[in-house]
């Protein structure tokens, strides 16, 4: 089990840079997600609460967060866009790691526009659920 486990962050990480298509996106935070909420506090790093009501300090990864910043370029913030298009083309096409056929663009993305054009990067965030078949289970 300890092998499959680490096996499979190692192709999560993978698959998200493979669909990077340039160096205009930054991943800062990529946070598992088990029912909408984190499954690690930020400040201590102990199991959420929430999680203790489930079987023992067990959650099941069911979706990740991913936190980042686009970088100034003349697209702007489409970059970000064509990104999730590139993990939906995926996921549609049936060859996926997330489950996001049918998934409306507005309901999995924040992006700050940066239209003020007063930084050199800008926040963006999403949110990616995974397959029952990519689900794993996480263990305090």
């Amino acid at each position: 089990d300890a092998v499959l486990h680490r096996v499979y962050w190692v192709r999560v990480f993978n698959y998200l840079s493979q669909k990077m298509q340039n160096d205009l996106l930054y991943m800062t935070v990529l946070e598992p997600l088990s029912g909408g909420r984190p499954i690690i506090d930020d400040e201590g790093g102990a199991m959420v609460a929430a999680m203790a009501a489930t079987t023992g300090d067990t959650a099941i990864v069911d979706a990740f967060s991913i936190q980042g910043l686009w970088r100034e370029n003349p697209r702007g913030s489409e970059v970000v866009y064509d990104y999730f298009k590139g993990l939906k083309g995926d996921a549609e096409s049936g060859a996926t790691f997330f489950a996001l056929e049918g998934v409306d663009i507005s309901e999995v993305i924040e992006v700050d526009s940066g239209t003020n054009d007063d930084r050199y990067a800008y926040p963006f965030r999403m949110t990616l659920p995974l397959p029952e078949e990519n689900r794993v289970r996480f263990t305090k």
